[in-house]
Order: structure tokens, then C-alpha cells, then sequence
């Protein structure tokens, strides 16, 4: 009978053990989300299935076949080092994409260089790279149109999804 009382106590302690580390990591979310926003101007943030997705303004997307960041991102970037760095447990995908010029093969490549050239100078920024993971998806998910120069513009882009595992 101790015996069993004593496994329904480590249960249940364990269970809501998890429901308190589980919240807590809700609030984490809910507190970067509101850090961004400040931090931020014209920052676009969805949240998905406890993972934060981000997408920085216009200054942080990339020029026709580059992987080279634009100099006017690097504030935003380092605002969101900062916070990064304030939630250090958190885990980064780092998800680049192109627009639909160029091939295939050239789009695969060049969307995962442009994830890779913004880990660089996030770990650069003391962001740890074992939390970042690139991905390179070409011009698979695009925000706008290809259609126009405008909107090749805005699929030119790294998204950041933020989560706890």
C-alpha cells in the first residue's frame, strides 16, 4: 500500500511538473512575442502550435541571387539576438527561401546559404549555434507574387520559428 502511494505521489507530481514546465514555456513564448513587438517596428509574427513564427521587415530580405545580408537589417537582427539571448533555451529554424528565378538546383542552394549567412552573424551575436537549424526551401511557401519585381522581393527572405522542444 506505501508502495502504491508512493507511485500515485511521484505521478502525480511529475504530471503537473510537466503542466507547470509546459506553461512556463507558454509564457516564454508569449513574452518574446511581446519583446519582438517592441523591439521591432513592422515585425510580421504568427504564432503556430507552441512554435513563434517571425518574418523581419523588408531591410532583412536579400538582393537577386545573394546570400549576402543588406547592411540596414543588422539592427533588427541584433534585436533579435538580444532576445534570443534572454531566452537561451529556446531552438531557432532558420528557413530561407528565393523568389522563382533561376533554377531549381541554383534556389535550393541559394535559400539555405542565405539561412546559413543569418545564423552566422546571429552566433556572431553570441546566439549559440547549436540552438539554429537552416533550411533552405527555394521558392517553395512564397508571401507575395511572383509576378512582379515587388513581390520577388518579399519572397527573398529567412523566416525565423522559435520553440521550445
Amino acid at each position: 500500500m506505501k508502495k502504491l502511494l508512493l507511485l500515485l505521489s511521484v505521478v502525480t507530481l511529475t504530471a503537473m511538473s510537466c503542466k507547470t514546465t509546459q506553461q512556463q514555456k507558454q509564457q516564454d513564448l508569449a513574452a518574446i512575442i511581446e519583446s519582438m513587438r517592441n523591439s521591432i517596428p513592422g515585425i510580421d509574427i504568427t504564432m503556430m502550435n507552441n512554435r513563434v513564427k517571425v518574418m523581419l521587415t523588408e531591410a532583412v530580405y536579400f538582393k537577386v541571387g545573394s546570400a549576402e545580408m543588406n547592411p540596414n537589417a543588422l539592427d533588427e537582427l541584433d534585436a533579435m539576438a538580444r532576445i534570443l539571448n534572454k531566452y537561451s533555451r529556446t531552438v531557432i529554424d532558420l528557413n530561407g527561401y528565393t523568389d522563382n528565378t533561376g533554377t531549381k538546383q541554383i534556389n535550393e542552394k541559394l535559400s539555405f546559404d542565405r539561412a546559413v549567412s543569418v545564423k552566422k552573424y546571429l552566433q556572431q551575436q553570441n546566439v549559440r549555434g547549436d540552438r539554429m537549424h537552416t533550411f533552405g526551401y527555394a521558392d517553395n511557401n512564397p508571401v507575395a507574387t511572383n509576378d512582379t519585381q515587388e513581390g520577388r522581393a518579399l519572397n527573398r527572405r529567412v523566416e525565423f520559428i522559435i520553440y521550445y522542444r
